[in-house]
């Protein structure tokens, strides 16, 4: 029998960030939200995005608390013929994703450090499972009811007849959540007016959680009616279990014939010599002629007997086989459940450097983050399926990440921004090259699923209405490079448009808060999949919006 498994193709929630590349998420403040590109920023928020230029900042202390409320829907659509419905929506609701830097500015250094979710942060939720869950139980099925109905076909004599169609309403759900926690500590130092240098690190922390649900709810077919397993091998193994019964039974009745006729006779000749009636001859002889035993009149009444008792045992033997396959096959196709939680950290490097011109007008930002190399092991709680091994160990790496920027005043209350990201993905391992025999992750890199690293570019505005109030926008492309092995309906990568609005708000010298609101339109992804007794095209979408609030508060004096 082969066993039903929930078919997940990638287990990396990870990649289900909101705003950034395959992985990273860089929406990691309200200013970000409000105008996308932060990567010459000399506020607080460049302790993520340019903390190089931290020293630009007026000597104090800065915190900055940042919240953004999340929503995305994702979609597949797949055109299998085997599902009750084509289209699947995952559901990611995060009320809370919230980031904090601070920084402690003195003379030429600045000492910063943050934490933000710098990948994943939400739960997708899928009611109706996914097209690959439904498809993979459905085909499983039918290679279980194909393996039944040759099984038991030589039943159909007995009046058992398992036929080789099913039915399966499948019911399932899905949700999977992921977070990857970062703590960023480093400090930066002014070489001279015009260039600063930053060098820090970043430790992260994963934790993924799966919970899910199927429900086959399979009916095979036996005597042309659809029955649930368990009544489906009521009748097979009764069948079985009262034939071995019945030929028991005719074996004890045949005692007294055994007792008192000649021990050579066979039933042939005691019916010629009027020992045995025909009644009796064809009572004898028609049970063992159906079972296949040629010539049972040949057969003397002690042969007979034993015949009958060997048909018996072999009957019983055949309701054994019957119920264990039954109590697999229930078994199977019986409701899984899966619970599993996954954890794992690693550490990055970051540098940085800044560079100010034409009296600060012009201010240029770069970082690199190094990639981070991480694992993550299974926590199974409840597995049904065989999937999640207990302890068995994945990667889960974050790609190495570039950022360039520069913001131009053009005057004292306007100020164009652009940003340039570049991500390492073909480097990374994002947990898609499998186990060795023995069970052992097989590190690799990303090169037989990422045809491209990913990239983006951003432009903003920001204009100051006066000395209180500033109004900004901003656009950005992400362009991403997955391979179609890459693209499945738990985990896919897709291009985009986004688009920010908002604004900021001096309430005083010392408080700040930012508002902001972006949504992001993606650019669907189709390919083909060969089920083998079908090809279809299945194609991958999603969008979201994002909202963001952020408070900004320095301590200690105002002054320059």
């Amino acid at each position: 029998m082969r066993r039903l498994k929930l078919l997940i193709a990638s287990l990396l929630l990870g990649q289900m960030a909101f705003a950034g590349g395959m992985v990273t998420n860089t929406n990691q403040s309200a200013a970000y939200v409000r105008m996308l590109a932060r990567d010459a920023s000399t506020d607080v928020d460049a302790v993520f995005y340019n903390p190089a230029g931290l020293t630009k900042l007026a000597d104090g202390f800065y915190v900055q608390l940042n919240n953004q409320t999340v929503s995305q829907e994702r979609t597949i659509v797949n055109g299998s013929s085997l599902l009750q419905n084509n289209t699947f929506t995952g559901d990611v609701f995060v009320p809370f994703l919230p980031s904090v830097f601070a920084v402690y500015k003195t003379g030429d250094w600045a000492f910063s450090g943050g934490f933000t979710i710098v990948g994943g942060g939400g739960s997708a939720k899928y009611d109706t499972g996914l097209p690959s869950f439904e498809i993979g139980t459905k085909m499983a099925l039918g290679s279980l009811t194909s393996d039944l109905n040759d099984g038991f076909a030589g039943l159909a004599p007995l009046g058992v007849d398992v036929g080789d169609e099913f039915q399966a309403n499948v019911n399932m759900n899905f949700e999977g959540t992921s977070v990857y926690m970062g703590y960023q500590f480093g400090a930066s130092y002014a070489i001279n007016d015009m260039v600063s240098v930053y060098l820090g690190a970043r430790y992260v922390s994963i934790k993924n959680t799966y919970d899910g649900m199927i429900n086959p709810n399979y009916h095979m077919q036996v005597n042309d009616e659809f029955v649930t397993p368990e009544d489906g091998f009521a009748t097979i193994t009764g069948t079985l279990y009262g034939f071995g019964t019945q030929f028991e039974n005719g074996g004890d009745a045949m005692q007294p014939l055994v007792d008192n006729a000649p021990a050579t006779a066979t039933l042939d000749q005691l019916l010629a010599g009027g020992a045995i009636s025909q009644a009796e001859y064809t009572a004898i002889t028609a049970p063992l002629t159906a079972v296949g035993v040629p010539n049972a009149g040949g057969l003397t009444s002690a042969q007979a007997q034993g015949t009958y008792y060997g048909t018996s045992a072999a009957f019983n033997s055949q309701g054994d086989a019957a119920t264990a396959t039954g109590e697999q096959v229930v078994g199977a196709t019986g409701v899984k459940n899966v619970d599993v939680e996954q954890t794992g950290s690693g550490i990055a490097p970051i540098i940085g450097a800044n560079i100010a011109l034409m009296d600060d007008r012009l201010n240029i930002g770069a970082k690199y983050e190094f990639k981070t190399k991480m694992n993550i092991t299974n926590k199974t709680i409840k597995d049904d399926t065989g999937m999640f091994p207990d302890k068995q160990e994945y990667a889960a790496d974050m790609p190495a990440f570039l950022s360039l920027g520069a913001d131009y005043k053009t005057s004292e209350s306007f100020k164009v921004s652009l940003g340039f990201h570049y991500y390492w993905d073909k480097s990374a391992d994002y947990g898609k090259n499998g186990h060795e025999s023995d069970g052992s992750y097989k590190r690799g890199d990303n090169s037989d699923f990422i045809d491209a690293n990913s990239y983006e570019i951003a432009l903003g505005l920001q204009y100051d209405i006066n000395e209180k109030i500033g109004l900004s926008g901003g656009y950005l492309y992400a362009s991403t490079g997955p391979a179609l092995t890459y693209q499945n309906d738990l985990s896919y990568s897709l291009s985009s448009n986004t688009f920010a609005f908002g604004g900021v708000g001096h309430v005083s010298e010392k408080f700040d808060i930012d508002l902001g609101f972006l949504y992001t339109a993606y650019s669907p992804s189709s390919k083909e999949i060969n089920y083998g007794f079908e090809t279809i095209t299945e194609t991958y979408d999603k969008s979201n919006w994002i909202a963001s609030v952020g408070f900004t508060y320095k301590f200690g004096s105002s002054s320059e």
